[in-house]
């Protein structure tokens, strides 16, 4: 830190500040906060949601957080993008969307793996290979959200069909009871109407 300097040197600093013209700094601020206190203080009028029907303030690019969310992942353009990013990150790295899926949890991918040869590499509910791209690639890890205790590995659909249902056994046994009383055999559904 600088030294503070003595009357002599700051009336010397300023003498030669004078003579080139120059103010000093702290008139220039001080002539500055007094300029900026007499100037009216402009504040921007908030402006309305482009969106029809929207009511919210804009916030992003002239829309409010939802219908710019909305906007974004309908425009095709955007999904093109996303789509060929994510194919780029499982070009790059096969075991990317299993990463994603297993980070969460505080396992290793090595764990990961070994739990899937432990099951065979099948669903514990539908007993099915998990088949197609991405996320629908690998077992999902199955969780109690009220403990955060890991259950088990599930396919997607299996997994996404429990969550929906709230995990409640309940729900689970009047979904069955609902399959067999309109005649579901063998995945030849009827309409019941």
């Amino acid at each position: 830190m600088a030294r503070p300097k003595t009357p002599e040197e700051k009336a010397h600093l300023s003498a030669t500040l004078k003579a080139r013209g120059i103010q000093p700094s702290v008139k220039a601020r001080l002539k500055a906060l007094e300029a900026n206190k007499a100037k009216p203080r402009v504040v921007p009028n908030p402006t309305r949601c482009n969106s029809s029907g929207c009511k919210n303030l804009a916030k992003c690019k002239g829309f409010c957080k939802p219908c710019y969310d909305k906007n974004r992942l309908s425009n095709p353009v955007i999904s093109a993008r996303r789509k060929e990013n994510n194919k780029q990150k499982i070009a790059q790295d096969p075991d990317y969307y299993k990463r994603g899926n297993i980070k969460r949890y505080g396992i290793t991918l090595e764990q990961y793996n070994d739990a899937v040869s432990s099951v065979y590499g099948q669903c514990e509910v539908c007993e099915n290979s998990p088949h197609g791209k991405g996320r629908h690639g690998c077992l999902h890890i199955d969780h109690c959200h009220d403990t955060g205790k890991l259950r088990g590995l599930l396919c997607v659909h299996c997994n996404t069909g429990i969550g929906m249902l709230e995990h409640s056994i309940e729900f689970l046994e009047n979904a069955k009871a609902y399959l067999i009383r309109h005649g579901i055999k063998e995945d030849i559904i009827e309409p019941g109407f």
